[in-house]
């Protein structure tokens, strides 16, 4: 996988820094990051064959499928998950292989922990929860990080 590589480790922290940090500010990620990014694990996979090191197909193709659950979530959700997060999680999937399942779970996990604060204390202030809008990349940052260098 890219992400035993210390290139891989580098270009993969940079597309999450830089997706959370867009995500957080303009509550989209322009799809240039992505294609580069796609770009990147292409190049590092034509590079892993020319070199003869080991792909392990199987888990670049669970990584594509927990990426594909969250374009259904995304399209069955009427983008309540966005089509930029989907995006995401294709790319990390390319990148983490299987354990980008543990991304899309722990992501989810933290993010509905921080929704239950925020609607907790909006509760109590008797503000309303409707309008509230959670860019979910910045939610995934800490847990790419833990992914990366934990599992």
């Amino acid at each position: 996988m890219l992400i035993e590589y210390v290139y891989g480790k580098i270009i993969f922290v940079l597309f999450v820094i830089v997706c959370a940090i867009s995500d957080f500010r303009k509550k989209t990620v322009n799809v240039r990051i992505f294609g580069a990014m796609f770009v990147f694990t292409i190049a590092g996979y034509i590079w892993m064959i020319a070199t003869g090191k080991e792909l392990l197909w199987i888990r670049i193709g669970l990584g594509l499928l927990s990426a594909a659950a969250m374009w259904i979530t995304a399209i069955l959700s009427r983008q309540q998950l966005g089509y930029g997060d989907a995006m995401f999680f294709t790319a990390t999937g390319l990148v983490l292989g299987c354990r980008n399942i543990l991304l899309i779970a722990g992501a989810m996990l933290l993010g509905a922990v921080i929704s239950l604060v925020i609607c907790v204390v909006r509760h109590f202030k008797n503000k309303s929860i409707r309008d509230c809008n959670i860019p979910l990349l910045p939610i995934a940052l800490p847990v790419a990080f833990g992914v990366m260098f934990i599992v």
